[in-house]
């Protein structure tokens, strides 16, 4: 049914994917002008681009989502609708605030057990980060980024990153579910962020043969 999205009401559909996808590129575009357009690459100016993205994704772009599924919600139940109607979320009483939580809450436990996977399983990795972040500065600044050493990757990093795939799935899949509740229904979040969890265990399997097509 997936392929067909959008034949009741292309023009809103497909209209407001291009909204979404012009909203969600404005942090790149940002960061195009900051690093590239007025030349500033020190750390506090990376670390400030990160943290408005992160900010973004969360306020901006969660409820952006949330716009986009009644969208198409409308579109696929013969309601009317336009594609500028995504930005209807922002609008009082529309439940931003509530795709706003649960976007928080879910990036909140993702960030826990992904810092636990890497302190059991590969400690070294957060140093190393650093020094291959350090040594990227260095060569935007120099200009001789290909010429510089890379350090190799520390003990743990496969399995880090296997589980961490795994993990990453497992929270997608719990995030469709539970978004798409709370972005449609009056459910509440933490029974959707229960049925997320839920149905994500139940379909772990299919999510795994997604993974290995």
């Amino acid at each position: 049914q997936g392929t067909n999205l959008g034949r009741h009401n292309p023009r809103a559909i497909f209209g407001a994917a291009a909204l979404l996808i012009a909203v969600g590129l404005i942090p790149s575009a940002l960061q195009l002008v900051v690093q590239y357009g007025l030349k500033m690459t020190s750390a506090p100016v990376m670390y400030a681009l990160v943290g408005f993205s992160l900010l973004y994704s969360v306020l901006v772009m969660a409820p952006m989502l949330g716009g986009f599924l009644r969208v198409i919600d409308a579109g696929e139940n013969g309601r009317e609708t336009h594609a500028t109607a995504i930005f209807d979320v922002f609008k009082s009483g529309q439940g931003a605030g509530r795709m706003i939580v649960l976007a928080v809450l879910l990036f909140l436990i993702a960030s826990v057990v992904f810092g636990l996977i890497v302190g059991v399983f590969g400690p070294g990795i957060v140093g190393w980060y650093g020094e291959l972040v350090g040594i990227c500065q260095i060569g935007a600044l120099t200009g001789t980024g290909p010429k510089l050493a890379m350090p190799a990757p520390p003990d743990g990093f496969g399995t880090v990153v296997v589980l961490g795939v795994l993990f990453g799935l497992f929270v997608q899949g719990a995030y469709a579910i539970s978004f798409g509740q709370v972005s449609l229904t009056q459910r509440s979040v933490g029974g959707a962020l229960a049925d997320g969890f839920m149905g994500a265990l139940k379909n772990l399997l299919p999510l795994l043969v997604l993974l290995l097509i």
